[in-house]
């Protein structure tokens, strides 16, 4: 199971984990994409704040704050969130394990956060499924909890695929923020995902695919 993304957000305070470690890390602001469809209970706002950590290669300077491209593992455990005792834990909706850190131009760049899934889809209800994933991101495997949704446009507009439950799928999206709660629901946060493509793995077992190979008739 997987979980990764790739962004351009706005990297700030960053600091050292401790005196002899390689590790920093810092905040992180990633611009939402645009909502649009159905927005499966989205919460809106400019930003999503979360934390990054980062191995500072040897003779590599120090980051600055700024813009970057960033590849990363990502999870959403808010509870094991790495974030030191200057930060507030309650601010922050996800941790990112850097596998990439590109330094952009200093503007904001409104490129949306393109996130890849790869696992079982599960409480499927319509147009939106969870996913439940467990990467490994600064420390130990946490929890990285997702809600997908199909948009009612584009490729999807019609109709969303039939899946059983627990397929095994991989997901390419966009992150739009995360999930809005039911008043006094004890269901874990989740980070919504705008679904652009969706495929099944091939250890799954679907009722039906997205794509059906036609095999040409033979004229006589």
């Amino acid at each position: 199971m997987a979980a990764t993304i790739t962004a351009v957000g706005g990297c700030y305070d960053w600091h050292a984990t401790d005196a002899s470690s390689r590790i920093r890390t810092c905040c992180i602001a990633l611009p939402q994409s645009p909502a649009s469809g159905n927005l499966a209970g989205l919460l809106q706002s400019d930003d999503i704040l979360g934390i990054l950590h980062y191995f500072l290669p040897r003779n590599s300077p120090e980051p600055d704050i700024g813009v970057y491209s960033i590849t990363a593992k990502i999870a959403n455990s808010k509870d094991q969130l790495v974030v030191g005792s200057a930060w507030n834990r309650d601010e922050f909706h996800f941790e990112l394990h850097c596998l990439s850190l590109l330094p952009l131009e200093h503007q904001k760049l409104a490129i949306p956060p393109i996130i890849n899934l790869s696992g079982p889809a599960v409480n499927i209800n319509g147009r939106t499924f969870d996913m439940d994933l467990m990467p490994y991101i600064s420390t130990a495997k946490k929890h990285a909890r997702f809600r997908c949704y199909f948009p009612e446009e584009g490729r999807f507009f019609q109709s969303a695929p039939n899946m059983n439950a627990n397929a095994m799928v991989c997901v390419t999206g966009t992150l739009i923020g995360e999930a809005l709660q039911g008043e006094g629901s004890a269901e874990p946060a989740r980070l919504s995902v705008r679904i652009l493509e969706m495929d099944y793995l091939a250890s799954s077992s679907t009722t039906s695919a997205l794509s059906t190979a036609v095999t040409p008739s033979r004229s006589r």
